[in-house]
């Protein structure tokens, strides 16, 4: 074989090689755009293109499509105070407005208990009347369609006999949950 018949060859090896690696990397390409992509993207074009035609006013074009906000002059009311006001005798600053309950939970410690799984349809006499019998009541708190109410003995002893004797016992066909009522919170 020749020296030239040899360069030939390897020239058109070296073609080839080239050839196969710029269509690889068009497939490759190819492959990266998915159908979806590319026909969002000309559906929006042709969206675009649609809305604008025939307008031939600026101020009707549609607005941009980006996510991004813009900047906008500040309303009045955020010229008004960021800040809050210093504490006035006429306007006295509440930071927390939570009521304090520790004093009437101190108070309350030991008499006041919680009756719970009781009929929407229970009223506060009727209830009463279930705890009479256990000693003098102070007062029945029934929340209006709960489903629970606390009732206050005026002794710590009457609290601890009405669950004793209470808790467990049917009241119009459900058993009662009868406990010593948790402090309130809030």
């Amino acid at each position: 074989m020749s020296r030239s018949a040899s360069k030939s060859k390897s020239r058109s090896r070296s073609r080839d090689l080239k050839k196969s690696r710029k269509e690889s990397a068009k497939e490759r390409s190819r492959r990266s755009r998915t159908p979806k992509s590319r026909s969002r993207s000309l559906k929006s074009r042709s969206r675009s293109r649609r809305n604008d035609r025939g307008r031939g006013h600026e101020k009707y074009r549609r607005r941009s499509r980006s996510r991004s906000h813009r900047r906008r002059s500040p309303s009045p009311r955020s010229s008004r105070r960021r800040y809050r006001r210093e504490p006035s005798p006429r306007h006295p600053v509440h930071f927390d407005r939570r009521r304090d309950y520790s004093e009437e939970n101190r108070q309350v410690r030991g008499r006041k208990v919680f009756v719970g799984n009781l009929k929407w349809s229970v009223t506060g006499k009727e209830l009463r009347r279930k705890f009479e019998h256990i000693g003098e009541i102070e007062d029945v708190y029934l929340p209006r369609d709960k489903g629970f109410g606390f009732v206050t003995f005026h002794s710590k002893s009457d609290g601890e006999a009405a669950i004793r004797e209470m808790h467990r016992t049917t009241f119009k066909d459900k058993a009662l949950i009868v406990e010593f009522a948790q402090p309130r919170r809030f």
